[in-house]
């Protein structure tokens, strides 16, 4: 059961990193096979559901759409592919922490240097990391990572984890 829903999960973040996530009515690109994502959801345990919708919502600052008030399903506005989370009501065993990476744009490079510094003047604590060695536990922020993109432009990113180790990464909006 865990190895199936692991792997729908795996299938999703593909197609969200292949097709991205489609919505006629705002504009963005149409998904040419007919599927699109529409939501995402981060399962977790009761007691980390309140940390985990607040550092969504807080820290990286993404509105809600849904919330109910024990933070047991959670919605956020994040576009066409909606994120959620969800308290563990079905009994599963969580998958280990940092196995799930969710990249999300920002609109431009000075707002990905704002959360940054935003999240360093809070309780996150900087790890150096290494083009392998991309291991983050919760409370960990990662250095400035600065990269070219394939058509040429220059990008500045970070890497930082949630508060239950999935791997959450802020760039600034570029072609791919």
């Amino acid at each position: 059961m865990i190895k199936a829903i692991r792997a729908i999960w795996i299938f999703s973040l593909s197609l969200i990193l292949v097709y991205g996530c489609s919505d006629s009515k705002r504009g963005t690109q149409e998904v040419s096979t007919g599927i699109e994502v529409r939501k995402t959801i981060i399962y977790v345990e009761d007691e980390q559901c309140e940390d985990v919708a607040l550092f969504y919502h807080e820290m990286l600052g993404i509105p809600y759409l849904k919330n109910g008030e024990d933070y047991k399903w959670v919605e956020f506005e994040t576009g066409a592919c909606k994120l959620c989370i969800h308290h563990n009501n079905k009994g599963m065993k969580m998958p280990m922490s940092g196995t799930t990476h969710i990249v999300f744009y920002l609109e431009n490079q000075d707002r990905v240097k704002s959360l940054y510094e935003k999240l360093i003047s809070s309780k996150y604590e900087m790890k150096e990391i290494g083009k392998t060695d991309k291991v983050l536990k919760p409370g960990e922020i990662s250095q400035l990572i600065s990269w070219e993109t394939s058509k040429g432009e220059s990008i500045t990113s970070f890497w930082c984890s949630d508060p239950v180790g999935n791997i959450v990464q802020i760039e600034p909006r570029h072609e791919e």
